[in-house]
């Protein structure tokens, strides 16, 4: 029922809380030298494609860790959502 500008806002909104729910858990399983390479990467192009290609490089399974966020996102939501 949202408009197309507040549906693009949402979803933005929402993609920003599950990427940041991912480098909660991706971040500490960097090396030191690892993580000063994404401090870099982040500084000088913080490109989401690029950003991704460096975790999937890193992180063995970056991919089931996406997954599990998002279904943690969802879970989340939907119990909210029931309680309202």
């Amino acid at each position: 029922k949202l408009s197309e500008e507040k549906q693009a806002e949402t979803l933005s909104r929402i993609s920003t809380i599950i990427f940041q729910s991912i480098l909660i858990r991706v971040l500490p399983m960097l090396d030191d030298e690892d993580l000063a390479a994404y401090e870099k990467l982040v500084e000088e192009s913080p490109d989401p494609d690029a950003l991704l290609d460096f975790f999937f490089d890193k992180i063995p399974d970056f991919l089931a860790i996406v997954a599990d966020e998002t279904e943690n996102f969802r879970k989340e939501s939907a119990e909210i959502l029931e309680n309202i």
